[in-house]
Parts: C-alpha cells; sequence; structure tokens
C-alpha cells in the first residue's frame, strides 16, 4: 500500500507522463520497427522514469528530463 507522499508522487508522475506516451511509442516504433518491441521500450523508459523522478527539478521541462 502507498503511504499519502508515494500517492502523491505516483499521481503526479501520472499527471506529467502519461500525456507523452503516445510520442514515446511513435518515437519507440520508427526506432525499432515492431510495435510490441516498441511498447517494452516505452514500458522500460517509464520504469526508469519513475525510479528516478524524485531527482527531477518540478517547474523545468518533463519532456526533456524524460
Amino acid at each position: 500500500m502507498l503511504n499519502p507522499f508515494q500517492f502523491a508522487a505516483q499521481a503526479e508522475f501520472e499527471s506529467l507522463a502519461l500525456p507523452h506516451t503516445p510520442e514515446l511509442l511513435r518515437f519507440a516504433r520508427r526506432l525499432s520497427g515492431d510495435a510490441a518491441f516498441a511498447e517494452d521500450l516505452v514500458q522500460e523508459t517509464l520504469l526508469k522514469a519513475w525510479h528516478g523522478f524524485r531527482r527531477f527539478e518540478r517547474g523545468t521541462n518533463f519532456r526533456a528530463w524524460l
């Protein structure tokens, strides 16, 4: 179970990351040429971003950080 701080961080991450998912998928598909592999790449990208989210400086460009 998430504590209130973790829940807030997860909600913030999702609100910042989810709008970029379609663009990430398009980029990964162009890069890999394989839709299933592209989905795996995006999943790994978002997972690594979540693990490093505490280092994201609020107020800066999330897309560039991602």
